[in-house]
């Protein structure tokens, strides 16, 4: 740490200086590099930099007096920072380094700067505790920025550890450099309490869900599926910050059950143990993620199915810093007495509020102006006024408290996210509706369709007002027509479309909006213009100020709502057409239980789901490996999964997918078969032959005899390479 101060009038660069002094008597020596000044032993130095006129000192003091004559006051050395590389980081992530100065009361001055130490671990605050406008981004965000932010250490070995801070936010807990499990702890309300656990409840949760073969969860039990013998459950695990080893699996349930522990991001199987009734002890040292799997079967679909009640893995742990933010009263604005504090007993604001007012001026000063005393209104956007503001005051409506009691605010994040409706009654569904296609880019959905159809010319008919806001479709002969929204000038709908139309880039040349214009006026007359396809308009005369255009769009209506019925007005007399619209006030639904959309299990993510009893042939087959380098050791494993789908990219049921190795040896597993997708395991060959290159090749056969194959091609390298 260093000290700045202005070097006393009277001394230059020629002055030579014989002696420096403290106020107690100490020698303080000069220092001539920067090298020496930081690096000598004694604190007692200084070095003068003329250029700038101001000198450094190592230590602060109440006065210094150089050669008996000129005097540095106390008062005058400000605490100066060397900018380093911990400052750097805070300016990336808007953390500052904080410093303190004040005067006690016999006018001593005292300061304080944060050192790296301190500002490094707030730093690291910054992405232990991310913020974002949820309650738990919000108690993360205001901690960490305000210092609100305790750790503690729980030591290796330690099943429990009891935090002995108080006023402690539970689901803030960080444990080394991850958020605590919400399974892991145990919040006394009434003591405040915190006692964390090396536990996790695996199943039941309501934050994860199970990935079922063959198994459902009912009634918070994970069975098999009726039509069944046999299925598995894989449940993810959260892994915990100080896991060392996993030490035992405990498992509530009845019937033939074996237990897996899986990597976590791939199939294979680190532990295996059929369940007996009693909790099963891991003897394979793991430290890492894993998975839990759960395999059920029985004899026949005639016996009772397995059941698993519930899932918890124990561990042995690490000693590790724990993190948390405290002492944050998230709904103080809502307490009566701050609000209270807030108004004095005429109803105008208090000083509280008035110091709060300063206090966000300074912070986030989003205003133009200032509240003036005789005016009742200040602006706080821009010149216009559309941001106008008003004081509060105590008797002005607030709807504070019923969106507290009775909305849940936030984006969907923790416990932000609690909706206050009985999950069970959430299913998928399936409309029973028609299916119609207006043209090749408009798609629609009736409950029950109703249609209006006419052979003779017209030009607008009459039909029942459509239900549900559902959109209109006409079709004239072969071809559908564009619907259109144009309003007149007392904003009715409207066939024909008016636009105002200035020259001011092409001499008498004009771009209507839209193309195909039929019915063309020009200021109210039919001529004196020329129209030039898709959508110009020379006039034949100049014209210095705008001009009025109206013209209809060939192929096209509107339509327009009326009392008990809608009139369908067409932009030209047509015949041939048909009409149709939704004709029902309610639609009806009924839920299925047989669509599996999880992405986990088929390639659906994009588009929408339909029914049909139409079987298509396969005609893509995708493959895609992970990773496509391995080691020729013939340990190391790449997992291949290939979708089987139609020429739309739908999912194709019911066809066997074969595979070849073509070269580079290796062996493959048979495959696993979720909904339209199978998955392969490539185990390497133990040594590379004449390839370097492994080449697989899938195939799946059509009704026809036709075969389609999809080539993967994995890099092959020796161990030591």
């Amino acid at each position: 740490m260093a000290y700045k101060a202005p070097i006393p009038v009277g001394i230059n660069s020629s002055t030579k200086i014989s002696s420096i002094v403290s106020n107690n008597g100490d020698i303080i020596k000069e220092a001539f590099s920067l090298r020496t000044f930081y690096q000598e032993g004694s604190p007692d130095l200084i070095i003068f930099d003329f250029e700038e006129q101001v000198c450094y000192l190592r230590n602060h003091y109440e006065s210094v007096l150089i050669n008996e004559e000129f005097t540095i006051s106390g008062s005058d050395m400000n605490i100066h920072h060397i900018w380093n590389v911990f400052d750097e980081f805070g300016l990336l992530l808007d953390v500052h380094r904080r410093f303190r100065r004040s005067s006690g009361e016999n006018g001593e001055i005292t300061e304080w700067l944060e050192s790296n130490e301190e500002l490094k671990e707030r730093i690291l605050n910054v992405f232990r505790f991310p913020a974002n406008s949820t309650r738990v981004g919000l108690l993360r965000g205001i901690g960490q920025s305000i210092g609100l932010v305790e750790k503690e250490v729980w030591e290796a070995n330690t099943p429990t550890y009891k935090i002995t801070h108080t006023n402690v936010h539970p689901e803030t807990i960080v444990i080394g450099s991850q958020p605590i499990d919400r399974s892991q702890y145990v919040h006394n309300e009434d003591t405040g309490e915190i006692t964390l656990s090396s536990q996790i409840q695996v199943f039941p949760r309501n934050d994860i869900r199970p990935t079922n073969i063959n198994t459902r969860v009912l009634n918070k039990k994970i069975v098999l599926e009726s039509s069944h013998i046999s299925g598995s459950s894989t449940l993810p695990t959260i892994f915990p910050g100080n896991v060392q080893e996993w030490k035992e699996i405990d498992i509530v349930g009845s019937g033939k059950i074996k237990v897996q522990l899986l990597e976590l991001d791939s199939d294979n199987v680190l532990f295996e143990e059929v369940f007996n009734g009693s909790p099963i002890e891991i003897d394979r040292n793991a430290g890492y993620p894993v998975r839990v799997r759960i395999l059920m079967s029985r004899e026949s679909l005639a016996d009772d199915s397995p059941e698993v009640e519930s899932i918890q893995l124990r561990y042995k742990n690490l000693e590790k810093e724990i993190h948390f933010v405290h002492s944050i009263k998230v709904d103080a604005m809502h307490d009566n007495e701050f609000r209270r504090s807030l108004y004095n007993d005429d109803g105008f604001p208090s000083e509280e509020l008035k110091r709060y007012e300063v206090e966000l001026s300074n912070v986030a000063p989003i205003m133009w102006d200032r509240f003036v005393w005789d005016e009742a209104f200040w602006d706080v956007v821009d010149e216009n006024l559309m941001g106008l503001e008003v004081l509060p005051h105590k008797w002005d409506p607030n709807i504070g408290d019923i969106s507290n009691e009775y909305f849940q605010n936030g984006i969907g994040f923790g416990d932000d996210l609690k909706i206050k409706v009985d999950p069970s009654s959430w299913k998928l569904m399936s409309h029973n509706g028609y299916y119609y296609v207006g043209n090749q880019e408009e798609f629609f959905l009736f409950a029950n369709p109703k249609s209006v159809t006419f052979t003779s010319q017209k030009s607008q008919i009459e039909i029942d007002t459509p239900k549900q806001g559902a959109p209109v479709i006409v079709k004239s002969g072969d071809k559908y027509l564009t619907q259109v929204s144009f309003l007149d000038s007392e904003n009715n709908f409207s066939i024909e479309n008016t636009e105002v139309l200035d020259n001011q880039y092409e001499s008498n040349k004009y771009y209507l909006s839209y193309e195909n214009a039929i019915d063309i006026k020009v200021n109210g007359s039919s001529s004196g213009f020329t129209f030039v396809p898709p959508n110009i308009i020379e006039t034949l005369s100049s014209h210095s100020e705008p001009i009025t255009v109206k013209y209809k769009v060939k192929d096209s209506f509107v339509v327009v709502p009326g009392e008990n019925k809608a009139t369908v007005i067409l932009s030209e007399p047509m015949s041939n057409t048909t009409v149709y619209y939704e004709g029902s006030d309610e639609t009806s639904y009924f839920p299925i239980e047989s669509v599996d959309l999880s992405p986990i299990v088929n390639h659906i993510s994009e588009g929408f789901v339909y029914l049909t009893k139409d079987k298509e042939q396969p005609a893509i087959l995708s493959a895609r490996c992970h990773p496509d380098i391995l080691s020729a050791n013939g340990i190391d494993v790449a997992t291949i999964v290939v979708d089987v789908q139609d020429i739309w990219e739908n999912p194709v049921l019911g066809y066997t997918v074969s595979c070849s190795i073509a070269q580079g040896g290796g062996s493959i597993s048979s495959p696993v078969e979720h909904y339209n997708r199978r998955i392969f395991r490539y185990t390497a060959p133990s040594g590379i032959a004449s390839s370097r290159d492994a080449k697989l090749i899938f195939s799946v056969q059509v009704d026809g005899g036709e075969t389609i194959s999809s080539e993967v091609t994995i890099k092959l390298i020796k161990e030591r390479e």
